[in-house]
């Protein structure tokens, strides 16, 4: 048996015994089988608050100091840790959905992609 590859259209062969069953889906690789929903969640994470706090972050840095950065992120990491240990499970999922923009609240909609173009 035999199939060609689809992005690289390879063709692939492969001995087969008649007693044999074989799947020729399983063969993809997980890159192949997924890489619609990681260009998903790729386009997501980029539009997240996450990157835009790390951006900011790393302009700032050699105005504010590596010293002052580094304790703005302990003493942000605290309030953190005291606002999941309050509000437990549900909040911490709520803030990394919101924070990686899992939930793709933070995509520029058509109409804001409009705007920026005119």
């Amino acid at each position: 048996l035999s199939y060609y590859t689809k992005p690289e259209n390879w063709k692939c062969s492969f001995n087969v015994h008649r007693f044999m069953l074989i799947s020729v889906e399983r063969h993809t690789t997980a890159l192949e089988r997924y890489q619609d929903e990681i260009i998903e969640v790729t386009n997501k994470f980029a539009h997240s608050p996450v990157v835009e706090v790390v951006s900011d972050t790393i302009k700032s840095l050699p105005e504010e100091g590596l010293l002052f950065v580094g304790l703005q992120a302990a003493v942000g990491s605290m309030s953190l840790m005291g606002r999941w240990t309050q509000g437990g499970f549900g909040t911490i999922v709520d803030d990394i959905v919101y924070a990686t923009n899992l939930d793709g609240r933070h995509n520029p909609q058509e109409h804001d992609e409009l705007a920026l173009t005119s």
